[in-house]
């Protein structure tokens, strides 16, 4: 069960974020909530395996809002992979998460600003 400061974070979108240094620090709160939760949960007995699960879920998450903040979900010919860890659902603490971008065709200008 998640607490409720971290149900409370994921809620998208944040408010007040009107600049794009606000959706960074509303995102980077959001893994914070999650780090401290995930934190709490390993050291009270919790199942490893579903942790390490849970982490790739929250940033499964967070990527699938910032894809649809940044319309690339209606963007026919553009998909993002995760690979490595994370791409096995493996996401330990302080892992980095590896993503790779492909694309149909090279991008134009626009979509190169929303990438």
């Amino acid at each position: 069960m998640l607490p409720e400061a971290l149900k409370l974070a994921l809620r998208w979108p944040q408010p007040n974020c009107e600049s794009r240094a606000q959706e960074i620090a509303a995102f980077s709160n959001i893994l914070k909530e999650s780090n401290k939760a995930f934190k709490e949960a390993f050291c009270t007995g919790s199942d490893t395996a579903a942790l390490v699960q849970g982490r790739g879920a929250i940033v499964d998450h967070l990527l699938e809002l910032a894809w649809q903040r940044f319309a690339l979900d209606h963007t026919p010919g553009v998909a993002l992979v995760a690979v490595g860890g994370y791409g096995r659902g493996e996401l330990h603490p302080y892992s980095d998460i590896d993503l790779m971008l492909l694309l149909s065709s090279p991008a134009d200008p626009p979509l190169e600003g929303r990438l």
